[in-house]
């Protein structure tokens, strides 16, 4: 049996956030260690950094929704589906994943047929992790 690595899109809606937040953003998406392909979502507001990105797909929506990126979200959602991706993970642009986070969650989700694998999130607060005991954590549900 040949096992065939999960094929994972990562969504990224964003709105008026700083270009080096949308970068780290998408960059911490390039460096995971399993491979995903990371859907940036103009919600109306469009930055071209992302143009022509490797692993990187840029969807730009033709006005603001405001509805903190839920539609955009819904919408690439959808769109991953259609285009046969396994999983979606969701990130917020002002936030960023962990070099071994995707891996975590594809480790997670492959022990057991599971409908739904979330982690904590690690908080940050001027250069401080303030949550170091829970880093890395995976819940199964």
């Amino acid at each position: 049996m040949v096992c065939v690595p999960m094929k994972v899109a990562v969504v990224s809606p964003y709105y008026k956030e700083a270009p080096e937040l949308l970068d780290r953003c998408n960059r911490s998406v390039q460096a995971q260690t399993h491979p995903c392909t990371h859907f940036m979502v103009a919600d109306g507001h469009p930055v071209s950094l992302f143009d022509g990105r490797e692993r990187t797909e840029h969807i730009v929506l033709p006005h603001p929704n405001g509805d903190y990126g839920n539609t955009p979200r819904a919408i690439v959602s959808l769109l991953a589906a259609a285009y046969g991706y396994d999983a979606v993970a969701f990130l917020d642009a002002d936030n960023w994943f962990e070099p071994e986070h995707i891996a975590n969650c594809v480790e997670a989700c492959q022990k057991g047929p599971l409908d739904w694998c979330f982690t904590l999130r690690n908080i940050w607060h001027e250069g401080k992790l303030l949550c170091p005991d829970h880093c890395e954590s995976v819940g199964l549900w």
